[in-house]
């Protein structure tokens, strides 16, 4: 039999990589661009004793009503090494994390910028709402109408059943953005007896590939049972803004199991610990 798989490799560092500021973006609520070089703050200005601030607000982009207790945080990109970062999350806070706040019940914010002529990440996350990260330029005064439009997040839950149509408990469902640049996305909770599943977060109008992981509990290293799988039918959801997709059966095969083994090493050929590889099937017969 022929193993066609296209291997998929991950490995997760502290240190996002550098992002430039967009001024083809446009942010939600006007036409201004997303990158706003601010001008002489206004007389309605939120700031106080001097200080820069950047305020705006959250609301749903569906039905634009505002959205309470959304957390936001400024961060800035520090020029510190991804390791020394890692290893000290303290340092990490200081240099990266700048800023959080909660918004109002109006969806109003306001989020203290403590360095001028500096860009800022702005990250806004809610529940039951897709994270979204806009890129600020604070020049030499505050900046008002910073608005969000948030996009509902989406939801999957069924059952994970064998090939003999048997619950199976234990399994973790994941997903896995179907784009040019595979994305993981959140999963389940280990299923229970009844091999139910339920994954919210999951961001709409984007093609999903699922998967599902088992290790047997207690069985390690010597487990030679379902580990991960592509559930027959190699299933692909699509789904709108705030679904909630329910009664869905992913059925493993189970199957003769095939291997595929080596080393992960870094540049200067040292061994990568922690770097999880997986192989995806591509045609039959894999």
């Amino acid at each position: 039999e022929g193993l066609s798989v296209v291997l998929y490799l991950f490995f997760v560092t502290s240190r996002a990589p550098d992002k430039k500021p967009d001024a083809g973006l446009r942010h939600a609520a006007t036409s201004q661009p997303l990158i706003n070089t601010a001008i002489e703050a206004p007389s309605n200005d939120l700031s106080t004793d001097g200080a820069l601030t950047i305020s705006g607000q959250v609301v749903s982009r569906s039905s634009r009503d505002p959205i309470a207790a959304a957390s936001l945080t400024l961060t800035k990109q520090s020029s510190d090494s991804s390791r020394d970062l890692k290893n000290s999350p303290q340092k990490l806070r200081r240099l990266y994390i700048k800023e959080e706040v909660k918004s109002g019940t109006d969806g109003t914010y306001q989020v203290n910028a403590a360095e001028s002529a500096t860009t800022y990440e702005l990250t806004v996350r809610a529940d039951g709402y897709m994270p979204q990260t806009r890129l600020v330029q604070v020049a030499d005064a505050s900046l008002s109408d910073i608005d969000f439009q948030l996009v509902q997040s989406s939801a999957v839950s069924g059952r994970i059943l064998d090939a003999t149509t048997q619950p199976i408990e234990h399994p973790i469902v994941r997903f896995l953005s179907n784009e040019d640049k595979p994305m993981l996305l959140p999963e389940s909770a280990p299923s229970p007896k009844d091999g139910s599943f339920l994954v919210t977060g999951l961001p709409p109008d984007t093609p999903l590939n699922v998967y599902v992981i088992y290790d047997p509990p207690g069985a390690g290293d010597t487990s030679r049972g379902y580990l991960e799988f592509i559930p027959v039918g190699n299933p692909i959801f699509r789904l709108v803004p705030g679904e909630q997709k329910t009664g869905i059966e992913l059925i493993l095969p189970r199957a003769k199991e095939r291997y595929v083994s080596g080393t992960v090493v870094d540049e200067s050929g040292d061994p990568l610990k922690g770097v999880r590889v997986w192989a995806q099937a591509v045609g039959e017969g894999a």
